[in-house]
């Protein structure tokens, strides 16, 4: 079987590829940005300065402290957020150092 490549068709997958990642890129950006005006509005509410919904560590305390839960829990959250990545290189690690059959 053989695949004949011209001109036209990679400029076609070419575009295609392009829109589909501009638009992926639109609508993750759209959602961040509804995700921000919410929590900006939730922290206003609740009485907290509203600019702390773009601080990444601070709206996630802050939503701690608002629902009343034990700081531990942010804690928690640090923790699994550092040992992620150490979890995904060590899998990474094993992964590739295991011998093939």
């Amino acid at each position: 079987m053989e695949v004949h490549l011209d001109e036209n068709t990679l400029n076609g997958d070419i575009c295609a590829s392009l829109m589909g990642g501009a638009t992926g890129g639109i609508i993750v950006h759209v959602l961040g940005i509804a995700v921000v005006i919410g929590l900006w509005k939730l922290f206003s509410k609740a009485g907290k300065p509203g600019f702390y919904a773009i601080i990444p560590l601070l709206n996630f305390k802050t939503l701690v402290d608002i629902t009343g839960l034990p700081a531990a829990w942010f804690w928690y959250f640090l923790i699994g957020a550092a040992l992620s990545p150490i979890s995904f290189g060590l899998t990474g690690l094993i992964c590739s150092t295991s011998p093939t059959s």
